[in-house]
């Protein structure tokens, strides 16, 4: 028994460097591994926060285009209130046909008058 002893204690020395690297080998690939899930969790957690911010600061100075203004309120009357009002020249016509007819009664009262 003693000499099986001996024979496992040769193997385990000859072995014993490789043991030693493999071990190293799997430390060092376990900490990078976890060294880039932390990265990772952080990476997430100060990407999402600095969006938010710009996206915050965008939303405060947010700019519109005075032609994007126009089109947006040309769109709401003509989907909201076009019916309700009619168009916009044919109401002029219509208001100066009405100035016309004023002008042709205050002529016509006019000259009985004299």
């Amino acid at each position: 028994m003693s000499q099986q002893k001996v024979d496992k204690y040769k193997k385990e020395k000859a072995n014993r460097e490789k043991q030693i690297k493999k071990k190293r080998i799997k430390k060092i690939v376990s900490v990078f591994a976890v060294a880039i899930v932390f990265a990772f969790v952080i990476g997430i957690f100060l990407g999402r926060t600095v969006y938010n911010v710009t996206v915050e600061r965008r939303k405060a100075t947010a700019t519109v285009k005075a032609e994007a203004i126009d089109l947006w309120m040309q769109e709401q009357w003509s989907a909201n209130y076009s019916e309700l009002w009619g168009d916009a020249a044919s109401n002029t016509d219509a208001v100066m046909d009405q100035v016309i007819n004023l002008d042709d009664v205050n002529d016509a009262s006019a000259s009985d008058a004299n």
